[in-house]
Protein backbone atom coordinates (compact mmCIF):
# COMPACT_ATOMS: atom_id res chain seq x y z
CA UNK A 1 0.00 0.00 0.00
CA UNK A 2 2.84 2.40 0.84
CA UNK A 3 4.47 1.74 -2.52
CA UNK A 4 1.17 2.34 -4.27
CA UNK A 5 0.83 5.71 -2.55
CA UNK A 6 4.36 6.63 -3.58
CA UNK A 7 3.74 5.58 -7.17
CA UNK A 8 0.61 7.72 -7.27
CA UNK A 9 2.27 10.76 -5.73
CA UNK A 10 6.00 11.01 -6.50
CA UNK A 11 5.90 11.06 -10.30
CA UNK A 12 2.87 13.41 -10.58
CA UNK A 13 4.51 15.83 -8.14
CA UNK A 14 7.74 15.76 -10.14
CA UNK A 15 5.83 16.44 -13.34
CA UNK A 16 4.10 19.38 -11.67
CA UNK A 17 7.41 20.87 -10.51
CA UNK A 18 9.10 20.47 -13.89
CA UNK A 19 6.06 21.85 -15.73
CA UNK A 20 5.96 24.93 -13.49
CA UNK A 21 9.71 25.40 -13.93
CA UNK A 22 9.18 25.30 -17.68
CA UNK A 23 6.53 28.00 -17.46
CA UNK A 24 8.82 30.13 -15.32
CA UNK A 25 12.20 29.63 -17.04
CA UNK A 26 11.36 28.20 -20.47
CA UNK A 27 11.27 24.90 -22.30
CA UNK A 28 15.05 24.39 -22.26
CA UNK A 29 15.10 24.30 -18.43
CA UNK A 30 12.06 22.02 -18.38
CA UNK A 31 13.85 19.68 -20.77
CA UNK A 32 17.01 19.71 -18.66
CA UNK A 33 15.10 18.84 -15.49
CA UNK A 34 13.18 16.09 -17.28
CA UNK A 35 16.50 14.45 -18.15
CA UNK A 36 17.26 13.91 -14.48
CA UNK A 37 16.22 10.49 -13.07
CA UNK A 38 13.13 12.08 -11.56
CA UNK A 39 10.79 9.44 -13.00
CA UNK A 40 12.95 6.52 -14.10
CA UNK A 41 14.78 6.67 -10.77
CA UNK A 42 11.70 6.24 -8.55
CA UNK A 43 10.26 3.57 -10.85
CA UNK A 44 13.50 1.54 -10.73
CA UNK A 45 13.64 1.95 -6.96
CA UNK A 46 10.06 0.67 -6.72
CA UNK A 47 11.02 -2.29 -8.90
CA UNK A 48 14.09 -3.07 -6.74
CA UNK A 49 12.01 -2.83 -3.56
CA UNK A 50 9.45 -5.27 -4.96
CA UNK A 51 11.72 -7.66 -6.90
CA UNK A 52 15.03 -7.52 -4.99
CA UNK A 53 18.36 -5.72 -5.39
CA UNK A 54 19.84 -8.19 -7.90
CA UNK A 55 16.82 -7.65 -10.13
CA UNK A 56 17.07 -3.90 -9.51
CA UNK A 57 20.76 -3.82 -10.41
CA UNK A 58 20.16 -5.44 -13.77
CA UNK A 59 17.21 -3.11 -14.33
CA UNK A 60 19.49 -0.13 -13.56
CA UNK A 61 21.99 -1.31 -16.21
CA UNK A 62 19.16 -1.62 -18.71
CA UNK A 63 17.95 1.86 -17.73
CA UNK A 64 21.37 3.28 -18.65
CA UNK A 65 21.18 1.45 -21.98
CA UNK A 66 17.70 2.86 -22.55
CA UNK A 67 19.05 6.41 -22.73
CA UNK A 68 19.76 5.67 -26.39
CA UNK A 69 16.14 4.58 -26.90
CA UNK A 70 14.93 7.78 -25.27
CA UNK A 71 17.17 9.91 -27.47
CA UNK A 72 15.92 8.07 -30.55
CA UNK A 73 12.35 8.88 -29.52
CA UNK A 74 13.28 12.54 -29.06
CA UNK A 75 15.03 12.89 -32.42
CA UNK A 76 12.19 11.18 -34.25
CA UNK A 77 9.53 13.33 -32.56
CA UNK A 78 11.45 16.56 -33.21
CA UNK A 79 11.30 15.91 -36.97
CA UNK A 80 7.90 14.23 -37.29
CA UNK A 81 6.04 16.88 -35.28
CA UNK A 82 7.05 19.53 -37.82
CA UNK A 83 4.65 17.97 -40.35
CA UNK A 84 2.26 15.82 -38.33
CA UNK A 85 -0.16 16.35 -35.45
CA UNK A 86 0.76 14.94 -32.07
CA UNK A 87 -1.13 11.58 -32.26
CA UNK A 88 0.76 10.41 -35.35
CA UNK A 89 4.03 11.93 -34.15
CA UNK A 90 3.65 10.07 -30.85
CA UNK A 91 2.81 6.77 -32.54
CA UNK A 92 5.72 6.88 -35.00
CA UNK A 93 8.21 8.06 -32.36
CA UNK A 94 7.13 5.27 -30.02
CA UNK A 95 7.72 2.78 -32.84
CA UNK A 96 11.24 4.19 -33.21
CA UNK A 97 11.77 3.78 -29.44
CA UNK A 98 10.54 0.18 -29.63
CA UNK A 99 12.78 -0.68 -32.58
CA UNK A 100 15.83 0.75 -30.81
CA UNK A 101 14.95 -1.09 -27.59
CA UNK A 102 14.64 -4.40 -29.46
CA UNK A 103 18.08 -3.84 -30.99
CA UNK A 104 19.77 -2.83 -27.73
CA UNK A 105 18.22 -5.74 -25.84
CA UNK A 106 20.41 -8.02 -27.98
CA UNK A 107 23.63 -6.45 -26.66
CA UNK A 108 25.45 -7.72 -23.55
CA UNK A 109 23.60 -6.06 -20.67
CA UNK A 110 26.68 -4.99 -18.73
CA UNK A 111 27.59 -1.64 -17.22
CA UNK A 112 30.58 -0.89 -19.53
CA UNK A 113 28.55 -1.62 -22.65
CA UNK A 114 25.52 0.35 -21.43
CA UNK A 115 27.58 3.41 -20.49
CA UNK A 116 29.60 3.35 -23.72
CA UNK A 117 26.50 3.16 -25.91
CA UNK A 118 24.66 5.86 -23.94
CA UNK A 119 27.55 8.33 -23.81
CA UNK A 120 28.10 7.97 -27.56
CA UNK A 121 24.41 8.66 -28.16
CA UNK A 122 24.46 11.68 -25.83
CA UNK A 123 27.40 13.21 -27.70
CA UNK A 124 25.95 12.63 -31.18
CA UNK A 125 22.25 13.36 -30.61
CA UNK A 126 22.40 17.21 -30.33
CA UNK A 127 23.52 17.32 -33.97
CA UNK A 128 20.54 15.25 -35.12
CA UNK A 129 17.60 17.30 -33.80
CA UNK A 130 15.36 19.32 -36.05
CA UNK A 131 15.90 23.09 -35.81
CA UNK A 132 14.10 24.53 -32.79
CA UNK A 133 13.26 27.83 -31.18
CA UNK A 134 11.51 29.12 -28.09
CA UNK A 135 8.15 29.54 -29.84
CA UNK A 136 4.95 31.24 -28.83
CA UNK A 137 3.97 31.53 -25.16
CA UNK A 138 2.35 28.42 -23.75
CA UNK A 139 -1.41 28.31 -23.68
CA UNK A 140 -2.53 28.30 -20.04
CA UNK A 141 -5.37 26.07 -19.00
CA UNK A 142 -7.01 25.20 -15.70
CA UNK A 143 -6.90 21.53 -16.71
CA UNK A 144 -3.36 21.51 -18.05
CA UNK A 145 -1.34 20.66 -14.95
CA UNK A 146 -3.72 18.07 -13.42
CA UNK A 147 -3.95 16.32 -16.78
CA UNK A 148 -0.16 16.14 -17.04
CA UNK A 149 0.04 14.71 -13.51
CA UNK A 150 -2.69 12.14 -14.14
CA UNK A 151 -0.97 11.02 -17.35
CA UNK A 152 2.31 10.53 -15.50
CA UNK A 153 0.68 8.58 -12.67
CA UNK A 154 -1.11 6.27 -15.09
CA UNK A 155 2.06 5.52 -17.06
CA UNK A 156 3.98 4.85 -13.83
CA UNK A 157 1.41 2.33 -12.60
CA UNK A 158 1.37 0.61 -15.98
CA UNK A 159 5.16 0.28 -16.23
CA UNK A 160 5.68 -0.98 -12.66
CA UNK A 161 2.82 -3.47 -13.11
CA UNK A 162 4.49 -4.86 -16.24
CA UNK A 163 7.96 -5.07 -14.67
CA UNK A 164 7.42 -8.29 -12.73
CA UNK A 165 6.40 -10.09 -15.92
CA UNK A 166 9.17 -8.78 -18.19
CA UNK A 167 12.42 -9.59 -16.40
CA UNK A 168 15.15 -7.13 -15.39
CA UNK A 169 16.30 -6.12 -18.87
CA UNK A 170 12.93 -5.05 -20.21
CA UNK A 171 11.92 -3.74 -16.80
CA UNK A 172 14.87 -1.36 -16.90
CA UNK A 173 14.30 -0.39 -20.51
CA UNK A 174 10.64 0.34 -19.90
CA UNK A 175 11.30 2.01 -16.53
CA UNK A 176 13.31 4.62 -18.39
CA UNK A 177 10.62 5.10 -21.03
CA UNK A 178 10.34 8.89 -21.37
CA UNK A 179 7.24 9.34 -19.21
CA UNK A 180 7.92 12.91 -18.12
CA UNK A 181 9.56 13.74 -21.44
CA UNK A 182 6.57 12.37 -23.32
CA UNK A 183 4.15 14.37 -21.18
CA UNK A 184 6.18 17.57 -21.56
CA UNK A 185 6.70 17.06 -25.29
CA UNK A 186 3.03 16.40 -26.00
CA UNK A 187 1.79 19.40 -24.04
CA UNK A 188 4.53 21.63 -25.48
CA UNK A 189 3.62 20.52 -29.01
CA UNK A 190 -0.10 21.06 -28.39
CA UNK A 191 0.19 24.41 -26.62
CA UNK A 192 3.21 26.00 -28.32
CA UNK A 193 3.66 24.23 -31.64
CA UNK A 194 6.49 22.16 -33.11
CA UNK A 195 9.23 24.81 -32.81
CA UNK A 196 9.88 24.60 -29.07
CA UNK A 197 9.93 20.77 -29.05
CA UNK A 198 13.54 20.48 -30.21
CA UNK A 199 14.49 23.31 -27.86
CA UNK A 200 13.07 21.32 -24.95
CA UNK A 201 14.80 18.13 -26.10
CA UNK A 202 18.22 19.74 -26.31
CA UNK A 203 17.91 20.57 -22.63
CA UNK A 204 16.85 16.97 -22.02
CA UNK A 205 20.17 15.73 -23.46
CA UNK A 206 22.10 17.72 -20.89
CA UNK A 207 19.99 16.38 -18.05
CA UNK A 208 20.49 12.77 -19.16
CA UNK A 209 24.14 12.84 -18.11
CA UNK A 210 22.81 13.00 -14.56
CA UNK A 211 20.52 10.09 -15.40
CA UNK A 212 23.53 7.96 -16.40
CA UNK A 213 25.47 8.96 -13.28
CA UNK A 214 22.54 8.16 -10.97
CA UNK A 215 21.98 4.66 -12.33
CA UNK A 216 25.72 3.94 -12.51
CA UNK A 217 26.01 4.47 -8.78
CA UNK A 218 23.04 2.16 -8.18
CA UNK A 219 24.73 -0.52 -10.29
CA UNK A 220 27.88 -0.38 -8.18
CA UNK A 221 26.31 0.05 -4.74
CA UNK A 222 23.22 -2.17 -4.74
CA UNK A 223 25.07 -5.50 -5.05
CA UNK A 224 27.11 -4.64 -1.94
CA UNK A 225 24.82 -2.38 0.07
CA UNK A 226 21.22 -1.57 0.82
CA UNK A 227 18.47 -0.05 -1.26
CA UNK A 228 18.62 3.28 0.57
CA UNK A 229 22.43 3.42 0.61
CA UNK A 230 22.47 3.25 -3.17
CA UNK A 231 19.88 5.98 -3.48
CA UNK A 232 21.66 8.19 -0.93
CA UNK A 233 24.87 8.04 -2.96
CA UNK A 234 23.24 8.20 -6.40
CA UNK A 235 21.41 11.50 -5.81
CA UNK A 236 24.54 13.63 -5.14
CA UNK A 237 26.30 11.83 -8.01
CA UNK A 238 23.54 13.01 -10.36
CA UNK A 239 23.98 16.64 -9.26
CA UNK A 240 27.77 16.37 -9.47
CA UNK A 241 27.52 15.06 -13.03
CA UNK A 242 25.28 17.97 -13.98
CA UNK A 243 27.72 20.46 -12.45
CA UNK A 244 30.45 19.01 -14.69
CA UNK A 245 28.20 19.14 -17.77
CA UNK A 246 27.23 22.75 -17.13
CA UNK A 247 30.87 23.74 -16.56
CA UNK A 248 31.91 22.10 -19.83
CA UNK A 249 28.98 23.77 -21.58
CA UNK A 250 29.98 27.17 -20.23
CA UNK A 251 33.53 26.71 -21.52
CA UNK A 252 32.30 25.60 -24.93
CA UNK A 253 29.90 28.51 -25.28
CA UNK A 254 32.72 30.85 -24.38
CA UNK A 255 35.30 29.49 -26.79
CA UNK A 256 33.45 27.81 -29.68
CA UNK A 257 29.88 27.18 -30.90
CA UNK A 258 27.97 24.05 -29.90
CA UNK A 259 24.49 22.71 -30.70
CA UNK A 260 23.29 24.30 -27.45
CA UNK A 261 24.78 27.75 -27.99
CA UNK A 262 23.30 27.98 -31.48
CA UNK A 263 19.75 27.84 -30.16
CA UNK A 264 17.88 31.11 -30.51
CA UNK A 265 17.05 32.50 -27.11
Amino acid sequence: MNLLVLKMSVVPLVIAVVSLAGRRWGTHIAGLLSGFPVVGGPITIFIAAEQGLDFGTQAAIAAIMSVTCLLSFNVAYSWICRRQAWPLALLLSTLVWTAMALCLAQLPMTWPVAVSVSLFALIVTPYLFAPGHVGRPATRSQRDLPLRMATGAGLTLLITALAAHLGPTWSGLIAAFPIIGLVLVLFTHISQGAGPVAHLMRGNVQGLYSFVAFFSVLVWVWPHGSLLAGVALAIPAAFAAQAVVQSIGWCRRRWWPTPYSLIKK
